[in-house]
């Protein structure tokens, strides 16, 4: 029997296919992860930057308080300074490694999507909504 344009076909899911699909979705939350990290640290890289802009302001030898867990510490607007410089440069290299993570996970998610849609056609439907 022939089939129509746009129906779809029944096809036989093995184990293998099953542990793909698996592997997608696992790859698919763990991109969503990633997406929610690099949000979070690129808010974090914003709110470094605003506070030292607003150091900047400051002569070097003004004290400020500088919030370290609950607590805070008297530095200078210097010292200061230099902790969010460190701390900035930390965040920008987690920032490439989240970043090349995701490019790392999208490229092999394209790769099984091409496997998968070879297989099944229409009948699986990997594409976010």
């Amino acid at each position: 029997m022939m089939q129509k344009p746009g129906q779809e076909q029944d096809v036989e899911v093995t184990k293998e296919d099953q542990q793909r699909i698996n592997n997608f979705n696992q790859l698919n939350q763990k991109y969503h992860e990633l997406e929610d990290e690099l949000k979070v640290a690129k808010d974090d890289l914003q709110k470094i930057e605003d506070a030292s802009n607003e150091l900047m302001l400051c002569s070097d030898d003004d004290p400020v308080k500088y919030m370290v867990g609950d607590s805070f510490v008297n530095l200078t607007a210097a010292g200061a300074t230099e902790l969010l410089e460190e701390l900035k440069s930390k965040l920008e290299k987690g920032v490439e490694q989240i970043d090349e993570n995701i490019s790392e996970i999208k490229r092999h998610m394209q790769q099984m999507k091409i496997s998968l849609y070879a297989k099944f056609g229409t009948s699986i439907n990997l594409e976010e909504e």
